[in-house]
């Protein structure tokens, strides 16, 4: 991972945060993959997931189609 960026800094209870990462993947990343998410604040551990029907649901941008 090269940058993680937040929608607020710092995140306001009650508020949609949008995070956007970028990096460089190991393997091709399919449309329809999916991210394997935690959240934690120090040692305690806010939110977890990882399913399809989530909002981490990832879409290829149109211009990596052209990586593949």
């Amino acid at each position: 991972i090269k940058s993680i960026g937040f929608s607020s800094h710092p995140p306001e209870p009650g508020k949609d945060l949008t995070t956007t990462a970028t990096g460089v993947a190991r393997e091709t990343i399919e449309d329809g993959a999916y991210a394997n998410v935690a959240v934690k604040l120090g040692l305690v551990k806010l939110l977890r997931t990882a399913k399809r029907d989530s909002p981490w649901y990832v879409h290829p941008e149109p211009h990596d189609q052209l990586f593949r």
